[in-house]
């Protein structure tokens, strides 16, 4: 401009929806293409809505350390863009006279929401009692036993282990392994087996068979209710009392590909009906406890920390007990998951 010359102003180019990420130079890669919803119209003020989306977001709240700590262009795409795009899909299929508001109206219908899942007895159940399973694995090492005495003195040893270390043993030992050990072999004892060296056997095996699919199976809802709830947009976790193998055990169930997050209390270190665990599927995807929903099977753990955390709940229901209604109210109770699609 020194000598005087005019100099000519390129037009801008309009760009994809999400925001460009620096190079290694400090200087934003700006992709070439031209937005797919330009022919529309619209880029300009979907760019619009997602600056104040992002404005917005940056004004003091809850923290929300998982989504802040992204880079732009991923906080965006794994927030905003997939429900923007749908709605602009939906948009140009449409082409009604009122672009914006029908977009508007879209996303404020359609925006994520937070499900939460307890796992077994919810999502999942053991294949038959723990006695009788005890009782089928000891067999192959010649051992027979009544499944009735090694099911009631599972259970009992289950509730006191929980009570002397409890989410499995979680703050003593790297697995549970050894945490199970003790169940274990302390059923068969109190049901009058005591060879050391075979409880040893049989709790290993166990303990590495209920990290299978064997003794596990999926309730014959919960594929088609998760698979309904994900195409509606819904964000989904899963927030159990369990042991380091859930992961795997939701791998073998196929289930694990339906969840965005999932808080194990023995990797998490905190469990329900501590909030704690339930506020770590929240922060995860910056959701409010009022805009999120959590099922699952126990009272105590389950239906009351959500409900007084904020959170709607539903309290599934499979053996039709008796519950107080001033507990849990009525149209909270659900017999499985297949209300679920009905959301």
């Amino acid at each position: 401009m020194a000598d005087g010359t005019a100099t000519e102003v390129a037009p801008q180019e309009q760009v994809p929806l999400v925001l460009p990420e620096e190079n290694n130079h400090g200087q934003p890669e700006v992709p070439q293409e031209t937005s797919p919803h330009a022919e529309i119209g619209l880029t300009e003020n979907v760019q619009k809505m997602v600056e104040k989306e992002k404005e917005a977001a940056e004004k003091p709240t809850k923290p929300k350390v998982e989504l802040q700590s992204l880079p732009t262009r991923a906080y965006l795409d794994q927030t905003v863009v997939p429900i923007l795009l749908q709605g602009l899909s939906t948009l140009s299929k449409e082409r009604p006279p009122n672009p914006i508001e029908y977009l508007a109206t879209y996303l404020l219908k359609n925006k994520d929401q937070l499900i939460t899942f307890d796992a077994c007895n919810t999502l999942f159940h053991v294949r038959g009692s723990p006695g009788e399973l005890y009782s089928n694995v000891a067999s192959r090492f010649g051992v027979e036993i009544n499944p009735k005495p090694l099911n009631d003195s599972f259970k009992y040893f289950f509730r006191e282990f929980y009570k002397t270390l409890p989410n499995f043993g979680a703050n003593e030992n790297k697995t549970a392994e050894k945490w199970w050990y003790g169940v274990v072999t302390q059923t068969f004892r109190s049901a009058g087996y005591h060879d050391e060296a075979n409880l040893a056997r049989i709790s290993s095996v166990l303990y590495r068979e209920f990290s299978t699919s064997k003794y596990w199976q999926v309730y014959a809802e919960t594929h088609s209710v998760l698979e309904h709830l994900k195409n509606q947009n819904y964000h989904l976790a899963v927030v159990s009392n369990f042991d380091e193998r859930l992961g795997e055990i939701l791998e073998r169930l196929s289930l694990n590909d339906y969840f965005d997050f999932i808080a194990c209390s023995f990797s998490a270190g905190v469990y329900k009906p501590s909030p704690k665990i339930f506020e770590l599927a929240l922060n995860h995807f910056g959701v409010k406890a009022e805009e999120a929903l959590h099922v699952g099977d126990n009272v105590d753990l389950d239906y009351k920390p959500a409900m007084q955390l904020g959170m709607k709940s539903f309290i599934v229901d499979r053996f039709c007990m008796d519950f107080s209604e001033k507990i849990v109210s009525p149209e909270h109770i659900i017999r499985d998951l297949t209300p679920l699609l009905k959301l």
